[in-house]
């Protein structure tokens, strides 16, 4: 049984030579970290360009109750006002 820290002659020897990392592994990180970089930034800009065109939320007054807006952008009747 090998260790982390290999303290007998026999782990040591157990080691390979040049350890190096595959060439299908280096392949696969180069194409997929840009594709993953690409996708974070389309992520953030897509968040961002969600809620910028309905502004902030507006804190409703107490007594007062809120409004509702429609599609078009205009204020729609209340049930108790149609």
């Amino acid at each position: 049984m090998c260790c982390t820290m290999p303290t007998s002659p026999a782990c040591i020897t157990a080691l390979p030579e040049n350890p190096s990392i595959s060439k299908n592994s280096q392949t696969v990180e180069r194409l997929l970290k840009p594709l993953a970089t690409f996708g974070i930034a389309a992520a953030t800009l897509a968040g961002y360009f969600h809620s910028s065109p309905s502004g902030p939320n507006r804190a409703v007054e107490d007594g007062e109750e809120p409004e509702v807006i429609g599609k078009d952008g205009k204020t729609l009747p209340r049930e108790e006002d149609a």
